[in-house]
């Protein structure tokens, strides 16, 4: 169990309390049902009400003065050791990827229920789990763990220590850098959504490109990355991609991108670094957008967004735009009552008018 004081001595922090009070899990400050040896930590005032009543062994939490009287009131009835940082959140998570390394047990082996091409080439310490089909010509890189039930394509290649989770398709010719991790239900390289009218009926366009995403990327659950018409279907280093999203042919995403929850991206989009794509955001295809912008969630995109924009709406528009309009709208019922009085006056108006007149 790491103590208090190794928390204070590696991330620079001051400690009230225990220094030898010690933690095994970790926990929210908000569940006063916890254990005791747990960790949780805080982010601001508004969850100092807590501290009196947590069972947790450590708090982390935001330096404060400590000759505040509010402070000082706070301190006088807890138990709990506070460990008081520059980042609270920073700590917490370096804690967290710390316990998992040490904690974290990695299988190793290849079953005899799975399906194995001869021409498979694997590296070392790879972990094939049951029923799992790896067609010829396949690449596994070393440490890499493929859970059961996945299909593992032609030709394809996963570099080093990646994980894939039960249920997962890579489709042929697919290219996956180290480090990745792909969760439960993703399709990798399925064909792209490509069709040509002819006549009377649509003619499918053969979907012959393939798939390549690099290092550090994580697939969350049921999303789907479609392979090229030709060319690759490009996903960049660190990219981070959350569950249900759908990635079509062509589509290029830069470095260290976020897409959140049911978005979807059309084909031959190209998307910058650094970009992120909030929750159910469609976007539509051979459009660009540059790096560092921000998609608001249900926004839809139908024209390029230059680098660092923000944009929200349908159709998206500069995000500052867009609330005006949404304030505007929240109005338009007591407009509309303006609107009709208003009517009503001049149309009361024009009539004492033509009374007049005939008089």
């Amino acid at each position: 169990m790491l103590t208090a004081k190794y928390i204070a001595e590696t991330f620079d922090g001051k400690i009230i309390g225990n220094e030898t009070a010690a933690f095994s899990f970790f926990c929210s400050i908000k569940d006063v049902n916890q254990k005791e040896n747990c960790l949780a930590y805080i982010t601001d005032a508004k969850y100092y009400s807590f501290l009196p009543i947590t069972m947790a062994s450590i708090v982390i939490m935001p330096n404060e003065n400590l000759d505040n009287p509010k402070i000082k009131k706070i301190l006088s009835k807890i138990k709990t050791t506070l460990i008081m940082v520059n980042s609270p959140v920073s700590v917490f998570v370096s804690l967290l990827i710390d316990w998992d390394k040490n904690n974290s047990v990695k299988k190793i082996g290849i079953s005899q229920k799975a399906t194995i091409s001869e021409t498979t080439v694997f590296g070392k310490n790879v972990f094939i789990g049951d029923n799992v089909t790896i067609d010829d010509g396949a690449n596994i890189g070393d440490n890499t763990q493929i859970y059961p039930n996945s299909f593992i394509g032609k030709d394809v290649k996963i570099g080093k220590n990646c994980l894939i989770y039960p249920n997962v398709s890579i489709l042929y010719n697919t290219e996956i850098g180290d480090n990745a991790i792909i969760h439960s239900g993703v399709v990798i390289g399925s064909d792209g959504f490509g069709f040509l009218f002819n006549k009377d009926s649509h003619l499918k366009i053969p979907q012959v490109g393939s798939v390549k995403i690099g290092d550090n990327v994580e697939i969350g659950a049921n999303t789907t990355v479609d392979r090229s018409t030709f060319g690759k279907t490009l996903i960049g280093d660190g990219t981070k991609i959350d569950n249900l999203v759908q990635i079509a042919h062509n589509v290029e995403i830069g470095k260290h991108c976020i897409i959140c929850s049911q978005v979807g991206i059309a084909g031959s989009t190209i998307i910058g670094d650094f970009v992120t794509l909030a929750g159910q955001a469609g976007i539509t295809g051979h459009i660009t957008i540059g790096d560092g912008a921000i998609v608001a969630a249900q926004a839809g995109v139908t024209k390029n967004i230059k680098p660092k924009d923000m944009v929200s709406g349908y159709p998206a528009m500069p995000h500052k735009e867009a609330n005006q309009l949404y304030v505007l709208t929240r109005k338009l019922p007591d407009i509309y009552e303006t609107v009709k009085y208003l009517k009503n006056e001049i149309k009361d108006l024009k009539l004492k008018l033509k009374k007049q007149e005939n008089k």
